[in-house]
């Protein structure tokens, strides 16, 4: 796969994602282990997840604002920058040991903030630099190229963990955001103009009459707010099966080895299956969004047979499958139909009406981790996910409409 073929500029932006996503993986799988381990209890823990990504959905409907405000470019600088430093000072708090559940609600809290504006901002800034018909093309290698960093670095991951201990793992991820950012300086062909004459409360107020008066928009996000609430906890879930059947922190690596698996073949498919060409825009995406919902169903079935190391891996290739194609079908329907002038401000209330149920969701089966069994559990989520993806596929309607821009530039 030959990521120039859309532009250089997003070759450069792609190379940098790729770096700061080896940081990442690695990071995750450490967080999750080790946030588990100083809390020790399936509530608790799910109650600081909840907590945490509430300043992060707080600021979600500013950081649309904000994003179509100011340089996109130098936004995910300062974005990466602040997010090295942040994770810099987590590491030290682990190797002093004076991580604890307060410690880490405080740190976890700015990482939701500076990730809230970062998502913002990546979503948008591709928007600036690929033509809007290579978005899917565009959003596939984006998460090809993300996840290829992703097929063994959780289990190099998960082996750190076992012969050193997280704070490495830390300190990688710290050191890749700054890398990061001397590849996203290298995007050139970029312009930000500012629009004038408006204000910020204004431009906030204008993405909300966007999505209101496009009813289309809201049964669409309906389901989607639904679909985050039972699948954001889903790590978390895989955590606590694995330690209450007390298997090693190895078999979490290689359980996200597999879903980054899942998710590499798929989005390869995507990008190079040219049958997807035969179909229109909206049918396209139509058909992406229900396979994604149906194999994240199967995916959870797989992992109501806890007992088995065999059927849980299988359910994270089936899940990183399922994730890869919803995201990019997600993703290419509102690049392609969200005016870019509004395109920030829109994005983000979509994400923050998206993601205002998952505080309870964190806490909702953290709670339940504590009172029935994790089989149980993950089939009650399949059963929902069946339940919401006949709905989708017969109820909810994608407009086939192209986006503009009051200042449409051809790249």
């Amino acid at each position: 796969m030959n990521i120039k073929i859309i532009n250089r500029d997003y070759a450069y932006f792609i190379y940098g994602q790729m770096i700061s996503e080896l940081g990442n993986t690695i990071h995750r799988v450490a967080m999750i282990w080790t946030v588990y381990k100083i809390i020790g209890s399936g509530s608790k823990t799910g109650l600081l997840y909840g907590l945490v990504i509430i300043p992060g959905i707080i600021l979600m409907p500013f950081a649309g604002g904000i994003v179509d405000s100011f340089d996109r470019k130098k936004l995910l600088i300062l974005c990466d920058i602040a997010s090295g430093i942040n994770i810099l000072i987590l590491t030290i708090l682990f190797w002093r040991n004076n991580l604890g559940f307060f410690s880490l609600l405080v740190v976890l809290s700015i990482q939701s903030v500076v990730f809230s504006l970062g998502s913002t901002t990546r979503s948008s800034l591709i928007q600036n630099i690929v033509k809007k018909n290579d978005y899917i093309e565009a959003n596939s290698i984006h998460i090809f190229v993300k996840n290829f960093t992703q097929i063994a670095l959780p289990s190099i991951g998960g082996l750190l963990i076992a012969r050193f201990n997280p704070g490495i793992c830390f300190i990688i991820n710290s050191l890749t955001f700054f890398i990061a950012t001397l590849f996203t300086f290298e995007i050139q062909n970029y312009k930000f103009i500012k629009k004038l004459n408006q204000s910020f409360i204004d431009k906030i107020k204008d993405g909300f009459l966007y999505v209101l008066d496009r009813r289309y928009y809201l049964n669409f996000i309906f389901i989607f707010m639904i679909l985050n609430f039972l699948i954001a906890p889903q790590e978390m879930l895989v955590r606590i099966s694995l330690d209450k059947l007390e298997i090693g922190v190895e078999y979490y690596g290689m359980f996200e080895t597999a879903l980054a698996l899942g998710s590499l073949v798929i989005s390869f498919i995507i990008s190079k299956n040219k049958k997807w060409k035969e179909y229109s825009n909206t049918s396209r995406e139509k058909k992406m969004l229900c396979y994604g919902i149906f194999l994240i169903a199967i995916s959870f079935l797989q992992f109501s047979f806890t007992s088995s190391t065999t059927l849980l891996l299988l359910g994270g290739f089936i899940n990183g499958i399922g994730l890869t194609t919803l995201n990019v079908a997600f993703f290419s329907y509102l690049q392609r139909s969200i005016n870019k002038d509004f395109y920030g401000r829109v994005i983000s209330i979509i994400f923050f009406l998206n993601e205002i149920l998952r505080p309870l969701s964190y806490s909702f089966f953290g709670y339940l981790t504590d009172q029935i069994s994790m089989s149980l559990i993950f089939i009650i989520i399949f059963i929902v996910l069946c339940i919401l993806f006949a709905l989708f596929k017969n109820f909810v309607q994608l407009k086939n409409l192209e986006n503009t821009s009051l200042e449409d530039i051809d790249h």
